[in-house]
């Protein structure tokens, strides 16, 4: 069996999720769609602000849509920053809904 190069995105069985390492920062893992963005350094981020990240050095985020929907029922003082893309204007107004019931 051929060694693995770990800085190319693989599943790692022992560990059941995908992951990548590089020679500059920490390693990423999780599922695929996530490891191959950090990869590419592309994909989603939606950047926002919580009670526990306000002043940080770097801001809660997300790499999906349904991940700031996550931080927003869940999260204290969600704040959504700007954006690396645009969220479709109905998505907004579902954001602002939920977080008023």
């Amino acid at each position: 069996m051929s060694k693995i190069n770990k800085l190319i995105p693989h599943y790692d069985r022992g560990r059941r999720r995908w992951r990548v390492e590089f020679t500059d920062r920490a390693p990423e893992e999780g599922d695929l769609l996530y490891v191959a963005s950090e990869y590419a350094w592309s994909g989603l981020y939606f950047p926002y602000n919580t009670s526990q990240t306000i002043g940080k050095e770097y801001s809660g985020h997300s790499h999906s849509f349904q991940g700031v929907l996550h931080a927003l029922m869940t999260r204290s003082a969600f704040r959504l920053q700007a954006l690396r893309i645009p969220i479709p204007s109905r998505n907004r107004s579902s954001c602002r809904q939920s977080r008023k019931s």
